[in-house]
């Protein structure tokens, strides 16, 4: 009688229509616990391989944020009896995102251990790359020293040539430093063979040959090999040795303007690195990663429970699923503060001025700048997301976050033709430069519009002032 009461009772309560959606709902839980349950039973070692490939997948999407959340969990979820060679491969990755993040005291951490766990593994090729990886976050000269010569001596023994020399050249330079320029030249005379069939040994070469002609004074040589190295071809810390060493070495030569000019391209370079080191991007994933263990610790145990008393207490599930709320997921923050990109704006206009050329010299020279930074552009994976954003009209459906990451990337490739830009026409603002670099890029107006924060119409009043402050021919060329 109980039983029939009951029925009847939930039948008056809830409607046919409620009914199907109870037998929705408890279908929706017997899936989600057997989705809990059944990861359980893979081994770790299948679990933790599986993670890695999909974190690798991302890698090769430049997702970092998703990447860098999954590999926080599987380091925290680590089993000490998995293979030397899976757990190495752990410490690594978290080591490589943290280090192009620019936080070497986190990357230094993952790396000590992908260097420990390098030499448990029976292919000492792994312990060769940890060394160099550990290598990259050490700043004390006599462990630096030690760390680089049994990275050379590892590689050596697996045959991984690219290492080995990259390792030399640090060990060069230290000799160099040290004053032993023979011992330095007979190391670069060892590496120079097969510099050319490797570009970055080749970069590197020319960058220690150049410190060693400083050491030695030969000035002019040292001006010319640096001179050499196209800056659209290299890094971001590529741009900032190469600024470096051409601003010291006008400082040495005496010639302070020019020197100037350096120290001003330098600076832009550099503030893009704290940029990066201070964002704030890093602390969030990781306090979100947290947070979301505890959450989600909270509802399996929530979940495992309910689908124990599934077929003993149907009633209690059901008052708890007509009571149940939807979680509401939260949104993060896709754009940050407009204070972030005044201040790279305002970095590029601290440029001193022009050597003096005819007008129209400059123009060709200029012009020139641009066209070789935008075919450097269409190189970037940035310029792959800019023309699929290109294709859409309606400027609420463009993803905030990703026009962010392709304005910072025409910022960092246009920062000297915009520099240039203002000073061969002071009348332009370097907001003015900069909606003329991300034009001439390819940007569309709806882009533009989410770039700038501004409507359509405000950018439209733009464009007809700049026409104003630029000749004709070059604001053809920008805008034609």
């Amino acid at each position: 009688m109980k039983k029939h009461y009951l029925c009847d009772h939930i039948s008056q309560t809830f409607t046919p229509n409620d009914m199907n959606k109870i037998q929705q709902l408890i279908l929706l839980l017997t899936a989600t616990l057997l989705c809990l349950l059944l990861p359980a039973c893979m081994s770790n070692e299948d679990k933790v391989r599986g993670q890695l490939k999909k974190a690798s997948e991302l890698k090769a999407s430049d997702s970092d944020n998703e990447r860098l959340a999954i590999m926080l969990e599987i380091d925290d979820n680590l089993d000490p009896a998995l293979s030397p060679e899976l757990k190495w491969e752990v410490a690594s990755t978290l080591g490589d995102i943290y280090y192009t993040k620019y936080q070497y005291r986190k990357a230094h951490k993952y790396l000590t251990r992908a260097v420990d766990y390098g030499r448990e593994c029976d292919d000492k090729h792994n312990l060769g790359i940890a060394l160099w990886n550990l290598a990259l976050v050490v700043n004390d000269t006599d462990s630096l020293t030690q760390i680089l010569s049994e990275c050379r001596d590892v590689n050596r023994l697996v045959g991984n040539l690219h290492i080995e020399n990259r390792a030399r050249i640090h060990l060069s330079r230290f000799a160099a430093l040290r004053n032993d320029l023979v011992q330095a030249r007979l190391i670069y005379d060892s590496i120079i063979a097969s510099a050319h069939n490797d570009k970055f040994i080749d970069v590197e070469s020319k960058i220690l040959l150049a410190d060693i002609s400083i050491i030695e004074k030969n000035y002019p040589e040292a001006t010319a090999i640096i001179n050499g190295m196209a800056p659209e071809r290299l890094s971001l810390d590529g741009k900032v040795i190469r600024y470096t060493r051409l601003m010291h070495l006008m400082k040495s030569q005496g010639k302070y303007e020019q020197a100037l000019l350096y120290s001003d391209s330098l600076a832009i370079y550099r503030d893009s690195i704290n940029l990066i080191t201070l964002s704030d991007q890093t602390s969030r994933i990781e306090n979100g990663y947290a947070a979301r263990i505890v959450r989600e610790q909270g509802q399996r145990t929530i979940a495992i429970a309910i689908g124990i008393c599934v077929t003993l207490l149907l009633s209690a599930i059901i008052f708890f699923l007509a009571r149940q709320r939807k979680l509401k997921s939260r949104q993060l923050s896709l754009v940050k503060k407009i204070s972030s990109l005044n201040l790279k704006l305002s970095e590029l206009a601290t440029g001193n001025g022009l050597h003096e050329q005819p007008v129209a010299e400059m123009e060709k020279s200029v012009a020139e700048k641009f066209r070789l930074n935008r075919e450097f552009f269409r190189t970037l994976p940035q310029y792959s997301t800019l023309r699929q954003l290109n294709l859409l009209r309606n400027s609420d459906e463009i993803d905030r976050q990703k026009v962010k990451d392709i304005l910072d990337a025409v910022i960092g490739q246009f920062a000297d033709a915009c520099t240039n830009l203002s000073q061969l026409f002071p009348a332009l603002t370097m907001e003015d430069s900069l909606y003329c670099a991300i034009i001439y890029a390819g940007f569309t107006k709806e882009v533009a519009s989410v770039a700038f924060k501004a409507s359509e119409e405000a950018l439209r009043r733009r464009k007809s002032r700049i026409k104003q402050k630029l000749t004709p021919g070059m604001f053809e060329f920008i805008f034609g």
